[in-house]
C-alpha cells in the first residue's frame, strides 16, 4: 500500500470538497460553513501527513520510491537529506501545498466578512496543486527489480547549508501572495471596493518581507558559493521571484494611497491579480523546460506543461475576467490625486515599479517570445541594466522626495516659469554628455550612449525643478552632491552610475532625517521609512561593489611566492574537510593581515567535474574574494575534448558540435572569445557558450556555460592556426592535477552596505507586518 499517494488523494478530495462548500458558504447557505473549515483542516493534515511521510521514506532510504532515489542517497549527510524534499519538483509542489494551506488556516481565523469568499479563491490554487501530487507527486515507485541499492544524491551545486532554508521561505513568499489575491477577489464579488485594505494590508507586508527574505538569501548563497563573485545575475529564475516581488511592493504603496486618498481602487486590483499571476507564471518557465537551456535553476520537464498553462490561464481568466466585469461599478475617487503631493510621488514609484517589472517580465520571456520567429534565445544580462538604470534614479528621487511632502496638495505651487528652466537645464546635460560619449557612438555602442544621455538629462531637470521648488529637499540634495563627489573621487565616472548613485544617496540623506523624526513620535511612524534608507545603503552597495572593484587571475607553483593586488600569495598544498572534500592552502600575507585562504576546489562524481567556493576574507570597507580556477599541469588540453569546427564527438551521454568562435575586441587587451557550442542531451539539443576573455593585464579568465542540471562546459584552449577549441566537459578522464593552482584574485568594495542595507530594509518590513498585524487586531477587538 502506498500510503503516500493515497494522502495525496485525501489532499485532492477534501480540498476539492473544501472549494464548494465555500461557495456554498458564500452563496449563503450558512450551514456549509462549518463542513467547509473541516474539509479544509482534513486537507492540512493530509498534506502535513504526506510531508511527514515524504520525509521519513528519505531519512529511512527507501530507494524504491523515485523521488528518493533521484535526490538523495546514503552518502549524503543528514541536513541534506531534509533539504531532499525540495530537490526536486515533485516535492516543491507538495511544500508549495502545504505552505498556502498553513496560511490558508491563519486566514480562516480572520473575523471579516471577507473570509468565506476570499476562502474559496483559496481553496482554487490548492485543488490544482494537489491534483499535480497526484498525477506526478513524490511518491511514485520503481518496478520491481529495477529498484537501486543506492540514490544519485542532490547535486553537489545544492549542498549548501542555505538549501535548508532559502527554497522554504522563498516558497513560503509565494504561498503568501495567494491571500492577497483571494482577498481581492471576494472583495471584487462583494463590491467592497475599500473595505478589503485592512485585511490586506498585513498579508502584503508579510510577502514583501518574505520573498525579499528569500531572495536575498539566494544572493548571500549565491555570493559565497558560485565562485564568480556576484549576489544576482538575473539568471531568468531570480527574476521569477523578483517580478512577483515588485508588482507587490508597487500594491503595497497603491494601498496606502487608496487607504488616505481613496484613489487607484482599479490599480490596486490588479496589483493584487498580477501579483500572483507573476508567480504562476515564473513557476510554469522555470517548470516547463522553457527556460532549460538558459538558465541553471530551471527543473527539467516533468510534462506537465499544459497543466502548469491551464493553471495559470485559469486564474488569469477569473482573475481579470472578474476586474473587467466589475470595472464599471467601481467608483472612481472623491477627489484625483493632488499634482504636487505625497501621493502623486507614490503614484509615480508605483508606475515605475510596475515599468521594473514589464521590463524584466519582457527579459525573461524572450526565449518564448523569440521563438515564436526562430530559434529561441535569451536577452543578454547588459540587458536589464540598461533599462533598469533610468527607472532606478527615478526611483531613488522619488523615495527621497516623497517623504517630505504632504499629503493631498504640497502649499505654494511653483511658479511656471521654472518648468522651462528646469527643461533648458536637461537639454543643456544630455546634449554634453552626449558630446562627451561621442566615442561609443562611433563604436557600435550607439544605444548605450543614447540611453545615458536621454537619463542624465532627465536627471538634471528632475534635480533642478526639485531643488528650486521643493525647499524641504534641499538639505537631502546637498547630501547627495557631497556623497556623489565622494563616489566619483573613488572612481564612480561614468554618468548612469554616477546619477544612480546621487539618487540614492539623496533618498539616504532624506528619508535618515524622516526616519529619526518618524521613531521619536513612536515606532509605528519610522519603520517605512527605516526601509526606504535601507534599500537606499543597499543600491550604493550594489553600484561599488559591482562595478568597481578590482580583479586579476595569477598562477601559483607549490611554495613560491607570486603578488596579485598588493597581496602576496604562496600555494601551500591541499587539506581536506570532514566531509572529504579537498580545499586548497593559499597563505596569504596583506599590509593590513595575514590569513590562510581554504577555497574548495575537489572533484565531483555527479557532475563529472571539478566543483569549486571560492574563500572570502571579510574587511570593514571591503572583501577580498580568493577563486580557484584550475590546477594548471604541463598541457592543459591533454585530458580536454578538442572539436574542429562542424566536428561532432560524443562524451557520456552528451553529443558536442562546434559551431564556431565568436571574437569581439579582436587585437585589443580585453579580447573575447566565446565557443558556440551544440549540446544534444536527453533527446534535445542545447546551445552552450563558454567564454574567455583577457583582462587588463592580458590574463584570461575562462568562463563556463552550463548544461542542464548544472554540470559546467569550459574553454581549456584554442588553437587559432586550426580554428580548434579545447574544451573541458562532464563525463571526461579525471585530469592528473598539475602543481600549479590558478585563480582569480578580487575585491569588493563596500560590500558590506548590501548586506547592511538588506539587514536595515527587511528589519523595516517585519516591524510594519506587526503594525499592520496590530490594526487588524483592534480592529476586531472594536467589531
Amino acid at each position: 500500500m502506498n500510503f503516500g499517494q493515497i494522502l495525496g488523494w485525501v489532499a485532492l478530495i477534501s480540498s476539492l470538497s473544501s472549494a464548494l462548500l465555500f461557495l456554498a458558504a458564500a452563496g449563503g447557505r450558512e450551514a456549509a460553513l462549518r463542513p467547509a473549515r473541516i474539509a479544509f483542516h482534513i486537507q492540512w493534515l493530509a498534506l502535513l501527513g504526506g510531508a511527514a511521510m515524504l520525509w521519513y521514506i528519505l531519512f529511512n532510504h527507501q530507494f524504491q520510491y523515485q523521488y528518493v532515489a533521484s535526490y538523495s542517497s546514503r552518502s549524503m549527510p543528514g541536513h541534506f537529506v531534509y533539504a531532499a524534499f525540495w530537490g526536486g519538483q515533485e516535492g516543491t509542489f507538495m511544500l508549495w501545498a502545504l505552505l498556502t494551506a498553513t496560511l490558508g488556516l491563519l486566514l480562516m481565523r480572520v473575523r471579516n466578512p471577507l473570509t468565506t469568499q476570499a476562502m474559496f479563491f483559496l481553496n482554487l490554487p490548492l485543488v490544482l496543486l494537489a491534483l499535480v501530487t497526484v498525477m506526478r507527486g513524490p511518491f511514485l515507485e520503481f518496478a520491481p527489480g529495477k529498484i537501486p541499492a543506492d540514490g544519485n544524491g542532490l547535486n553537489p551545486l545544492l549542498q549548501d547549508p542555505w538549501m535548508t532554508i532559502h527554497p522554504p521561505v522563498l516558497f513560503t513568499g509565494f504561498s503568501s501572495l495567494a491571500v492577497p489575491f483571494a482577498i481581492a477577489m471576494a472583495a471584487l464579488v462583494r463590491r467592497e471596493w475599500d473595505g478589503w485594505i485592512r485585511p490586506a494590508l498585513p498579508w502584503v507586508v508579510f510577502s514583501t518581507a518574505i520573498l525579499a527574505t528569500g531572495f536575498i538569501m539566494g544572493g548571500v548563497w549565491a555570493y559565497k558559493v558560485l565562485g564568480w563573485g556576484g549576489y544576482w545575475g538575473w539568471d531568468p529564475v531570480e527574476n521569477g521571484s523578483l517580478i512577483p516581488w515588485l508588482s507587490n511592493v508597487g500594491l503595497l504603496h497603491g494601498l496606502m494611497i487608496q487607504r488616505v486618498q481613496g484613489s487607484l481602487r482599479r490599480t490596486n486590483f490588479f496589483l493584487a491579480i498580477t501579483s500572483y499571476v507573476l508567480v504562476l507564471y515564473a513557476s510554469f518557465l522555470t517548470r516547463s523546460g522553457v527556460l532549460a537551456d538558459f538558465s541553471v535553476h530551471s527543473f527539467v520537464n516533468l510534462g506537465l506543461n499544459g497543466f502548469l498553462l491551464t493553471f495559470l490561464f485559469l486564474i488569469m481568466i477569473l482573475g481579470y475576467g472578474t476586474l473587467l466585469y466589475r470595472s464599471r461599478e467601481i467608483p472612481g475617487p472623491p477627489q484625483p490625486l493632488g499634482s504636487f503631493s505625497r501621493e502623486s510621488m507614490m503614484w509615480l514609484g508605483q508606475l515605475v515599479l510596475m515599468l521594473m517589472c514589464a521590463l524584466v517580465v519582457v527579459g525573461m520571456s524572450a526565449p518564448l517570445i523569440t521563438k515564436l520567429f526562430g530559434p529561441p534565445s535569451n536577452v543578454q544580462t547588459s540587458y536589464y541594466n540598461l533599462v533598469n538604470a533610468p527607472l532606478a534614479v527615478a526611483l531613488g528621487l522619488l523615495l527621497g522626495i516623497a517623504p517630505l511632502m504632504r499629503w493631498r496638495e504640497q502649499p505654494g505651487a511653483p511658479p511656471t516659469w521654472r518648468l522651462p528652466a528646469a527643461g533648458i537645464a536637461g537639454l543643456v546635460a544630455a546634449f554634453l554628455t552626449a558630446m562627451l560619449r561621442r566615442g561609443a557612438l562611433e563604436t557600435g555602442n550607439a544605444m548605450a550612449a543614447i540611453a545615458g544621455a536621454i537619463g542624465v538629462g532627465a536627471f538634471v531637470f528632475v534635480v533642478v525643478l526639485l531643488f528650486v521648488i521643493l525647499p524641504a529637499a534641499r538639505a537631502g540634495f546637498i547630501g547627495a552632491v557631497i556623497l556623489t563627489l565622494v563616489g566619483i573621487a573613488g572612481g564612480v565616472r561614468e554618468p548612469m552610475p554616477a546619477a544612480v548613485v546621487f539618487a540614492m544617496a539623496f533618498a539616504l540623506t532624506s528619508n535618515i532625517a524622516v526616519t529619526v523624526r518618524g521613531f521619536r513620535a513612536g515606532w509605528k511612524h519610522g519603520a517605512a521609512y527605516l526601509g526606504h534608507t535601507g534599500f537606499a545603503v543597499m543600491m550604493l552597495g550594489v553600484v561599488a561593489s559591482s562595478g568597481y572593484g578590482r580583479s586579476v587571475q595569477v598562477q601559483l607553483p607549490r611554495g613560491e611566492q607570486r603578488s596579485a593586488l598588493g597581496f602576496q600569495l604562496t600555494f601551500e598544498g591541499k587539506r581536506q574537510d570532514r566531509e572529504g572534500k579537498d580545499h586548497v592552502i593559499v597563505a596569504v600575507n596583506g599590509p593590513d593581515r595575514r590569513f590562510e585562504a581554504l577555497p574548495a576546489m575537489y572533484w565531483s562524481e555527479f557532475n563529472q567535474a571539478y566543483m569549486k567556493k571560492p574563500h572570502i576574507e571579510r574587511f570593514l570597507t571591503h572583501d577580498v574574494y580568493i577563486s580557484p580556477l584550475e590546477m594548471v599541469g604541463d598541457n592543459p588540453g591533454d585530458h580536454a575534448l578538442w572539436l574542429a569546427k562542424g566536428e561532432t564527438r560524443r562524451v557520456g551521454q552528451v553529443s558536442y558540435t562546434f559551431v564556431g568562435f565568436d571574437v569581439q575586441g579582436m587585437g585589443t587587451a580585453e579580447m573575447k572569445v566565446a565557443a558556440q557550442l551544440r549540446a544534444e542531451i536527453g533527446g534535445r539539443t542545447v546551445p552552450v557558450r563558454p567564454r574567455i576573455e583577457m583582462g587588463g593585464g592580458g590574463t584570461p579568465n575562462r568562463i563556463p556555460d552550463y548544461l542542464p542540471g548544472g554540470a559546467s562546459v569550459s574553454i581549456v584552449s584554442v588553437d587559432a592556426s586550426s580554428g580548434r577549441v579545447a574544451i573541458e566537459v562532464p563525463g571526461m578522464q579525471e585530469p592528473k592535477e598539475g602543481g600549479i593552482l590558478a585563480v582569480e584574485v578580487s575585491t569588493k568594495p563596500l560590500i558590506n552596505l548590501v548586506w547592511a542595507g538588506a539587514i536595515l530594509m527587511l528589519g523595516s518590513v517585519f516591524l510594519s507586518m506587526g503594525r499592520r498585524i496590530l490594526d487588524v487586531r483592534r480592529a476586531s477587538a472594536s467589531a
